[in-house]
């Protein structure tokens, strides 16, 4: 349905508005928990909007659809280098959107040469399991 995508695209602005209003007006640090309620609502709406595109991520061309696949494989690494690059990104002290921008890219490469690394221990592991089994040794 065309509403989830306009709802989501009106929600997102006021999002991104809301955070740099309430980032740099301290008289309004009180009203944050709107940006919260704002936010609950985004993620709704791309919650919708998201399960209706599932059958349509078949029929993408093929290099958007593997840009989404790798991401969505990478999730794990994902979760697991955000910690740190979140702290080595706060250290530079850059300002909203910037910082966003930033971290988000940092994090999808962090993540992207971690998902490479463990592939290649997964393979070598997989190697070193078909070398065994070969021989006819238990493990």
């Amino acid at each position: 349905r065309w509403i989830y995508p306009v709802a989501a695209a009106f929600t997102s602005a006021v999002y991104f508005a809301g955070k740099l209003l309430l980032s740099r007006q301290a008289a309004l640090a009180p009203l944050q928990f709107l940006n919260q309620l704002v936010l609950f609502a985004l993620l709704f709406l791309l919650f919708r909007l998201f399960c209706g595109l599932d059958g349509k991520l078949e029929r993408m061309p093929g290099g958007l659809r593997k840009i989404i696949c790798l991401i969505s494989g990478m999730t794990l690494e994902i979760y697991v280098v955000q910690y740190v690059i979140i702290d080595v990104v706060r250290a530079f002290a850059l300002f909203f959107p910037l910082n966003w921008v930033v971290l988000t890219a940092s994090i999808l490469l962090a993540a992207w040469v971690l998902h490479k690394l463990c592939g290649l221990l997964y393979r070598g592991a997989d190697r070193m399991l078909a070398q065994v089994r070969q021989k006819g040794e238990k493990i």
